[in-house]
């Protein structure tokens, strides 16, 4: 069968273009160091990737929200402890205040110190962390605890009930806030109604309510930090999850994409001579001047 010589030209033209295009997606690989730079590439190896991709991000927004959860907690455990610290020291001075012993004006001199630790438990109460309050609910960006003009005058709570849960896992939240409110609204008020007893000289109230109410806002205290510090636990092996399924997909990921760069160096080359040979016998065929041309 006679081809003609249009027909030859247009096949070496076609085995030209595909030795081409081989050599033009050999080079594309060695420059992005994959093996996939368009969906069409590989289809499946491309919604491999894709969906991998995706999950990859999930674990990226989950670990963000644990290192957010982790950090928020430590604030919290924190203002907690100095919170401990604070009623600790208000004990001290009722035990010392509730002794016959002492003058009025002694006890005076205490009630002073204990008003100034309830202006403390204030201010920890409006502890902030990236600059949301941590004890009001979901009205972060209000300030919790609001102090009278008079010392003694009854503290307002401006925040609200609500718990914030952070993501952790598909279809896993935890709750990271303490409410205000429950834990430091209590010992605020009880801190103050020991100046006021002070104040008075009622020993009798001090020695058989107020250390009562202390001990008490003391336990619910260090219960809350140790629900937190189990919730930290929690979020550090979860953390520590995470980055073994991030390593997993970022591996299969990388087994999905990547290129082995000797071999594929190795047809660069071979692609690279077989362009050359191609150009090579399409000039011995086709005439000069249309070589000339195509150039």
């Amino acid at each position: 069968m006679r081809v003609s010589h249009n027909s030859l030209i247009d096949q070496i033209l076609h085995t030209l273009g595909q030795v081409r295009d081989r050599l033009v997606t050999h080079q594309q690989r060695l420059a992005s160091g994959r093996t996939v730079n368009r969906p069409s590439d590989d289809p499946g190896a491309a919604i491999t990737s894709m969906r991998l991709q995706s999950a990859l991000r999930d674990v990226a927004r989950y670990q963000a929200n644990v290192e957010d959860a982790q950090r928020w907690m430590e604030v919290t455990e924190g203002a907690l402890a100095s919170a401990v610290e604070v009623l600790q020291r208000a004990r001290e001075l009722a035990v010392a205040a509730a002794s016959d012993t002492i003058p009025q004006e002694s006890r005076e001199a205490l009630a002073a110190e204990v008003v100034q630790l309830v202006d403390h438990l204030v201010e920890i109460g409006n502890t902030s962390y990236a600059g949301r309050y941590i004890f009001a609910g979901h009205r972060t960006k209000t300030r919790p605890f609001v102090a009278g003009a008079d010392p003694l005058d009854p503290v307002t709570y401006q925040g609200d009930s609500g718990e914030i849960r952070r993501e952790i896992g598909a279809g896993i939240t935890l709750g990271i806030n303490v409410v205000g409110d429950t834990v430091l609204g209590g010992a605020i008020a009880a801190v103050q109604q020991l100046a006021a007893d002070m104040y008075n000289g009622d020993t009798e109230a001090i020695s058989e309510v107020r250390l009562a109410e202390l001990d008490q806002c003391i336990d619910q205290l260090l219960g809350c930090r140790a629900e937190l510090g189990a919730k930290g636990q929690r979020l550090e092996f979860v953390a520590l999850r995470l980055q073994e399924v991030a390593y997993t997909f970022q591996r299969l990921l990388s087994d999905t994409l990547d290129i082995d760069v000797a071999e594929e160096a190795v047809h660069l080359r071979a692609m690279e001579s077989a362009y050359l040979v191609a150009l090579s016998a399409a000039g011995r065929i086709i005439q000069p001047s249309l070589i000339h041309f195509l150039r």
